[in-house]
């Protein structure tokens, strides 16, 4: 879910400025373009760090409460803390090349749908 996920914060973060042509003020301010791709990368990025961060603590809690609910459930121990850690690092390292190309594509073109369907296309 993470291809799907990544299209829509993009897609919808560039719908935000290509609503009611926004990027004429944006880009009329005394700043370098780059500036605002970089900074709208870096948000995405904190968006999809944010949301893997989540799942790993997901994953632990449910890790934690599974042997509470079902007590047959028995997990091997020791836990392998490291090692859901590190995949969970591994799953964002990965997950920066579509998340470029997703936030170029979105903020090159207009339509929601082009954004959404490469995406779609992606997965």
């Amino acid at each position: 879910m993470l291809p799907l996920y990544i299209t829509l914060e993009t897609a919808l973060l560039a719908g935000l400025d290509h609503s009611e042509n926004q990027w004429k003020s944006l880009l009329a301010r005394p700043l370098p373009r780059w500036s605002f791709y970089a900074a709208k990368l870096l948000f995405v990025l904190a968006l999809t760090a944010a949301g893997t961060v989540a799942l790993v603590i997901g994953i632990l809690l449910n890790a934690a409460i599974l042997p509470h609910v079902q007590p047959q459930l028995v997990f091997a121990l020791p836990i392998p803390w490291l090692d859901i850690v590190r995949k969970g690092a591994e799953v964002f390292g990965l997950a920066f090349l579509l998340l470029a190309i997703q936030n170029w594509v979105a903020l090159r073109w207009k339509p929601f749908s082009v954004a959404v369907g490469i995406g779609i296309a992606d997965w």
